[in-house]
């Protein structure tokens, strides 16, 4: 097992009944993207975030073990100060971003209820 969070694992495997799997056993890497190259390097399997390796699965360099999705609570947000107006810029970013996001959850599979995107 590769990973760069055993409590996101241990979360995962525990909401859906895995038991056999040790979050604490196998490589550890200080982040993520050191974990997901491991991977496709066929170093040992890892839970990662979708949006960090849809061009692998797309491509084919990682594959999903299993068909599971769980929410990881965590959430970004557009932030500027009170006094400024948001730009042609920033809602052009905006729009592109929020468009990003819905085409990445219509291509994952529907594992979980999640809630909409936009504002």
């Amino acid at each position: 097992m590769l990973a760069a969070s055993a409590r996101r694992l241990a979360d995962l495997a525990c909401r859906n009944g895995v038991t056999e799997i040790d979050g604490n056993d196998g490589l550890k890497f200080e982040n993520s993207a050191l974990s997901y190259q491991a991977a496709i390097d066929e170093l040992g399997i890892v839970v990662a975030q979708r949006a960090f390796v849809e061009d692998d699965l797309r491509t084919g360099r990682l594959v999903t073990v299993f068909d599971l999705q769980a929410p990881t609570g965590n959430s970004y947000f557009l932030a500027y100060p009170v006094q400024a107006r948001p730009n042609a810029k920033v809602r052009a970013f905006e729009e592109w971003i929020l468009n990003e996001a819905s085409a990445l959850r219509e291509a994952a599979p529907q594992q979980f209820a999640a809630p909409p995107l936009g504002p």
